[in-house]
């Protein structure tokens, strides 16, 4: 398991290289990118990305040992960043891999839908017309 919350660029490669992936039957990936457009669909520039760090460790270790006690999953990385994420940047990349696909698949969708819900990572969206907070 790896979890990582980085003012630095992230990517799927780099959270593969942190796992063990020998003899996995499945290996399933999610990459989430800052879009060009807010959900109302006014321009963005950027988000920004604020964490409680501690606390968002502690949430994502919890993440993993659900994962692991659901699905039997011993690899998984959840990588995150904070601060400036530019357009198509990804500001999130998780992978899960299992010996079979269909155990990958469910505990990558558990993670990132549990990492939205109570991971203590706030963003503010920035563009011309707006800035808003979520």
């Amino acid at each position: 398991m790896y979890f990582l919350i980085t003012e630095r660029p992230i990517s799927i490669e780099a959270a593969m290289a942190q796992l063990d992936l020998r003899g996995m039957g499945g290996i399933v990936t999610f990459s989430g990118v800052t879009r060009p457009t807010d959900s109302l669909g006014r321009a963005l520039s950027h988000i920004d990305y604020e964490a409680y760090q501690p606390m968002a460790e502690k949430f994502l270790r919890k993440i993993g040992e659900d994962v692991r006690v659901q699905w039997g999953i011993e690899q998984l990385a959840i990588l995150h960043r904070v601060g400036r994420v530019e357009i198509d940047e990804p500001s999130v990349v998780i992978v899960a891999a299992a010996s079979h696909r269909k155990e990958a698949f469910r505990a990558c969708e558990y993670a990132i839908d549990t990492l939205k819900k109570i991971v203590p990572i706030w963003k503010r969206e920035a563009g011309a017309e707006t800035l808003l907070q979520k």
